[in-house]
């Protein structure tokens, strides 16, 4: 706890100095889990995992500036793994985009590293997007094209260019939906998402289908937070991964969290875990949380956030 804790009071005191120089949207986070494992009778464990992330959007008169890093670790024992199987993701991005009156033109650079000792999987992602948009009235519509360059471990390098293309709504009123379709030869990504801001709390929807030359995963999340008394919120959600060979897993959370600034929070959650080949567990998870402005950017949504989130429970389809 004491890594988490130091780790969630500097990244207050950044963004607190910070917000009041142009930032629209901060969501930052540090969590712990731990868990005991069942697979058909077989008792496990997994310890140690650790998941921290940080991404924000940054305005500058004509420049909106958006960025992010995510990490998770993990010392996993199911399956009949060793003690010293491990997990670990890595994403991290940076993009620009430049207003011209209504319209914009931007572009973001991106990577992604997965490893997972139990499967033998080191592969990363390298990507780059660059696009044209049109804002009016809280609708942001654009496209462009999006490079990526795959590698694995077998010295596999696979390196594709397709185009993207997106649309949201501000509503005005607290909700903002969008969607956003990226194409490439071998791979389409679509996400569908809405968020819904209230007095009392908010509450986070995204849908992301991944269509591949030999597999199609769809992952769902549903998470938010409601006010129940002064500072104390209740929290709750549900992720689940799922491809047609009847490979899923679910993530399902409640919890509460005390508020002990503005938009720093402490939260301790209730997991149950549910995975393909019979894997099951309970849990505890502690976390810090800080987050001020909109959930997410309008308009083009940054790629590998999109990856690290399906990729985010302990347990997910590949």
């Amino acid at each position: 706890m004491r890594l988490i804790s130091t780790l969630g009071s500097l990244l207050l005191i950044y963004a607190t100095g910070a917000a009041a120089d142009g930032f629209t949207s901060l969501n930052a986070k540090a969590r712990f889990n731990t868990a005991d494992v069942d697979r058909n009778g077989l008792d496990s464990s997994f310890d140690n995992d650790v998941q921290a992330s940080a991404h924000g959007v940054y305005e500058l008169g004509t420049w909106t500036i958006f960025g992010g890093l995510e990490t998770q670790r993990s010392d996993f024992t199911a399956n009949g793994g060793d003690a010293d199987d491990k997990y670990k993701n890595i994403y991290i991005d940076l993009g620009a985009e430049r207003s011209f009156g209504a319209f914009g033109l931007g572009g973001q650079l991106g990577y992604i590293s997965f490893e997972n000792d139990a499967f033998d999987i080191d592969s990363s992602v390298s990507f780059a997007s660059a696009y044209a948009q049109y804002e009016m009235a809280g609708l942001v519509a654009g496209a462009g094209l999006f490079y990526s360059d795959s590698r694995d471990e077998s010295a596999t390098d696979d390196d594709e260019t397709g185009f993207l293309a997106f649309v949201s709504n501000d509503f005005g009123n607290g909700l903002t939906v969008g969607a956003q379709v990226t194409a490439q030869n071998e791979t389409e990504l679509v996400e569908l998402y809405a968020d819904y801001l209230f007095k009392r709390g908010d509450v986070s929807f995204s849908l992301i289908n991944t269509s591949a030359e030999f597999s199609t995963v769809q992952f769902v999340s549903l998470e938010g937070r409601y006010k129940i008394y002064k500072q104390f919120n209740a929290t709750g959600g549900i992720l689940n991964s799922d491809d047609p060979s009847g490979d899923s897993s679910t993530e399902v959370s409640t919890g509460i969290e005390y508020v002990f600034g503005d938009g720093a929070a402490a939260r301790i959650e209730y997991v149950e875990y549910g995975a393909f080949n019979g894997f099951s567990g309970k849990g505890i998870s502690f976390g810090l949380t800080y987050e001020i402005g909109k959930k997410r950017k309008s308009g083009y949504q940054p790629i590998g956030k999109t990856f690290a989130k399906k990729n985010s429970a302990v347990f997910f389809v590949f």
